[in-house]
């Protein structure tokens, strides 16, 4: 397995998850175990970590075949980053990044001034994910300052008429309080895949994600994204159906300043799709 590193010591020069390299550490496979004679725990804000084999093409594509002894990063192995108490925009991408809810719940106490946090599998691995709310409920209760949160897979861990535990984990500061100005940030989780337990229950998702964040504007998975942006008492969610041909149109669109009939568009739009009263 061979790893790249990317990293800075101020906010300014990474203002997106997406970090562009600074400089190439002086070694060739650095790893989260070495990242300490690399790095300054106390200067260290921004961390780019990719861990990767050579016939990866990157996370956005799947492996037909992947050597998991080889591929799979352990949350042991992630256990160093949590001397970096400092940092402020933290991504780490692997094959299979093997991390659980108490990993989470580690690094949000050991790193209270997150604004990026990115622990992300590929996504023909996302399936192996051991995540539960309870992750989120640790990063909302340490890290008032989150922006960005990405994440693999969430899972229950329940049946489908099990209660989920959320009652347990209910919202009990203020963190308005710890943030300059006294304005939460904008907040977009990018979780795309929970489990069918999850997705049934959207509804209820939704309203505990508000409890513990009230400031988050957007959810990855669409069903919970559903109910975050309309409310616990919008319609029912009803995945968007496009007509064949829509997917064209719309990128002949977004390639200049067309002047097309509105009227077309209506029918297809966000709310009429997306949403149906109950019956």
């Amino acid at each position: 397995m061979q790893s790249t590193v990317s990293s800075g010591e101020s906010r300014d020069d990474h203002a997106r998850p997406d970090l562009e390299p600074l400089a190439r550490p002086p070694c060739a496979t650095p790893s989260p175990t070495r990242l300490g004679t690399l790095c300054s725990p106390d200067t260290l804000s921004d961390l780019a970590l990719t861990l990767h084999n050579d016939n990866d093409d990157g996370l956005n594509n799947n492996i037909v075949q992947l050597d998991m002894a080889a591929s799979r990063v352990t949350s042991m192995m992630l256990w160093p980053l949590l001397r970096f108490t400092n940092l402020e925009h933290c991504s780490v991408s692997a094959p299979f990044l093997d991390y659980d809810d108490e990993f989470v719940e580690s690094i949000a106490s050991a790193c209270p001034n997150l604004i990026v946090l990115c622990l992300q599998s590929l996504p023909s691995q996302q399936n192996r994910s051991r995540l539960t709310l309870r992750c989120l409920y640790s990063l909302a209760k340490h890290c008032p300052n989150l922006e960005v949160v990405e994440l693999n897979r969430l899972v229950s861990g329940v049946g489908p008429e099990e209660d989920l535990g959320i009652s347990a984990m209910k919202r009990t500061w203020n963190n308005e309080g710890r943030v300059a100005g006294g304005v939460l940030p904008n907040l977009e989780i990018r979780i795309t895949d929970v489990d069918e337990v999850l997705g049934a229950r959207a509804q209820e998702v939704a309203v505990f994600m508000k409890d513990i964040f009230p400031n988050v504007k957007e959810f990855g998975e669409s069903r919970i994204n559903h109910y975050i942006r309309l409310g616990p008492d919008a319609a029912d969610y009803v995945p968007i159906q496009f007509p064949p041909g829509t997917y064209f149109l719309l990128q002949f669109m977004c390639m200049g300043d067309v002047d097309f009939p509105q009227s077309l568009l209506r029918p297809y739009n966000a709310t009429s799709a997306c949403c149906r009263r109950p019956t």
